[in-house]
Formats: C-alpha cells, sequence, structure tokens
C-alpha cells in the first residue's frame, strides 16, 4: 500500500496543496518519500517531512509524488519512486504479482522493485501503452513521456480534483482533496489510460487486461503478508459484491443506487467529460460516507455531461 500524489496544470502547482496531499498519504507509506518535479528527483527514508522544505519551495506545473509502503526490495532510496527508465517517468500503487515473468517476455533485465519493471517495459516497447494491462494485481500510477501526463489505475484508487483555474491534482486519498477545497472531485475511470497536456485530457486508451501467465498466480499476497509491521485488518465488508480488501487495499463502489442518473456508479463515469463547477460544500462531503459521496457527484454531474 502506497500514497500517489500529482499534478499537471497551464499554471504553477500550489504548494500548500501538495504538501497537504504528501502529508495525509504518509499514511498510506511511511517507509520513503520522493518526488519528481519536471526537473530534479527528490527523496527521503521516512515519511514526508524529511523533503517538507522543498515541497513548499516547489515551482512547478508537473508532480509525481510518492510515499512508499514496501513490498519488494529494500528500503533504499534508489528503491523509492518516482523511478526512470528513458524518457519515461513515472511512480505506482500497488503490487505486480507477475514483474518477472512479463520482464521475461520483453526481455528485461530482473528488477528489484515490482513498480519498477511497469515503465522498464514501457520504456522498451516505446511506450506501448497497451503492455499496462500485461500486469498482474493491483496498479495506479502516474508518469510521464516527454511533455505529456499520464494517469492509469486499475483496481486501486486515484482521485481527481481540480482548482478554480481547472488545474488538476491526483490523490491516492479523496478526502484531502475536499479539505484542499478542490472541485469535481472523482475517481478516473478504471482501465482507461488519461493522456494530459497541461489541464486538459487530449487523448483517453482503454486499455485491455491480458495478463501475463505468472507462475504465483495462485498464492497471490495482501499488502499486509508482506510485512510483520501491519496485521491484517478486520474482515471487511462486502460493497457491490466485491470486497473491500480484495485488489491488495482498497474498496471500491462498482454500483450505486441511484434511480434517478442513468449512470451505475463511479467507474462508470469519465469526470473529464464534464466541465469544472464550484458547487460544493465542503463540510458535508467530508461527512458523507463512500456511497454517499458517490451519489452526491452523481447528481452534481449526471445532467451535465458533456462528450467528446
Amino acid at each position: 500500500m502506497c500514497g500517489l500524489i500529482g499534478f499537471t496544470g497551464k499554471q504553477e502547482a500550489n504548494p500548500y496543496i501538495i504538501n497537504q496531499l504528501m502529508i495525509a498519504n504518509d499514511s498510506r507509506g511511511g517507509h520513503s518519500t520522493g518526488y519528481f518535479d519536471g526537473n530534479e528527483f527528490v527523496k527521503c527514508i521516512g515519511k514526508s517531512i524529511g523533503i517538507h522544505q522543498e515541497v513548499r519551495q516547489l515551482k512547478t506545473s508537473k508532480f509525481i509524488g510518492h510515499t512508499r509502503f514496501s513490498t519488494h526490495g529494500a528500503r533504499t532510496l534508489p528503491n523509492q519512486h518516482p523511478f526512470q527508465y528513458g524518457e519515461v517517468i513515472g511512480a505506482h500503487n500497488g503490487v505486480v504479482h507477475n514483474y518477472k515473468e512479463v520482464g521475461k517476455e520483453f526481455k528485461c533485465e530482473e528488477t528489484e522493485v515490482d513498480s519498477q519493471m511497469i515503465f522498464k517495459v514501457l520504456n522498451k516497447t516505446n511506450a506501448d501503452f497497451e503492455t499496462l494491462g500485461k500486469f498482474s494485481g493491483a496498479l495506479a500510477t502516474l508518469f510521464t513521456i516527454g511533455d505529456n501526463f499520464y494517469t492509469y489505475r486499475k483496481t486501486n484508487p486515484l482521485w481527481v480534483g481540480r482548482s478554480k483555474n481547472g488545474d488538476v491534482y491526483f490523490s491516492s486519498l479523496r478526502d484531502v482533496l475536499v479539505k484542499c477545497k478542490l472541485h469535481n472531485i472523482y475517481q478516473l475511470k478504471e482501465g482507461r489510460l488519461y493522456v494530459w497536456e497541461g489541464n486538459t485530457v487530449i487523448k483517453k486508451i482503454d486499455i485491455e487486461h491480458d495478463p501475463v501467465a505468472s507462475l504465483y498466480g495462485g498464492s497471490n499476497k495482501q499488502w499486509w503478508e508482506y510485512t510483520n509491521h501491519y496485521k491484517k485488518p478486520s474482515p471487511p465488508v462486502t460493497i457491490g459484491g466485491k470486497g473491500a480488501y480484495s485488489g491488495i487495499t482498497d474498496a471500491f463502489d462498482t454500483k450505486t443506487e441511484y434511480d434517478s442518473c442513468e449512470f451505475d456508479g463511479i467507474d462508470d463515469i469519465d469526470i473529464t467529460d464534464f466541465e469544472l463547477t464550484e458547487i460544493q460544500d465542503t463540510r458535508r462531503l467530508l461527512e458523507m460516507t463512500d456511497e454517499e459521496f458517490n451519489q452526491h457527484q452523481l447528481e452534481l454531474f449526471g445532467d451535465e455531461k458533456q462528450f467528446d
């Protein structure tokens, strides 16, 4: 379990918001922290407090941050995200079970950290994005290639919120986006790769999930099984027929009971199809359950969908 923090926009990111996103996502990491600001990598062992001074001085229109809870590889700075392979620079949240097998298929040398193979293969294949579908396990990723910014998620969360000028912040956690008074907060559609130019989506690619067979496919571990530091959480609550801890860490609603809306649930709406709105009651949103939050967003966007 790790935390992702990101930004892409036409203007510079607000360092205060980035700092708040990093602090909140420490709850998902704690072993080490790092970011890429479009020019340099900054990393530290431990929580994000180790790089707060650098974060406060940020002046960038592109940001990829990561708080690591290690499952593969030692707790070292070289093993801290983001990683770079050629022009591909990215960070990942989740556990990839078949990274060794995918590496062999694409003739890539084995990596110490499972996440590294995602970006190594992208570089080796000259950005063949369909390779994202070759990995089994949970993937939420932020990466850049050249001037473009990319986001993709499968199973694990990746929330998006927009500032008043339309610039885009990303986080593995929802509530911190609300607390930072961002708008149009929603999860990116599962299985879809978004290509961003500034704060605008310029392309969407639906990735076919066709994982390479894993020798260990029958014994996939949950995140708490990779260490003695955490104990297994209490029995999960089933939501929409899916266990709250299925797919490594996180709970998702796949169905939302909302009769007045044509959409079935959170994964049936693509937030990037909507115009920016500032209709938002921060206190009310923070008090909502996940189901209530989803219903609120469905109500907010359901009647004004804008198709490309």
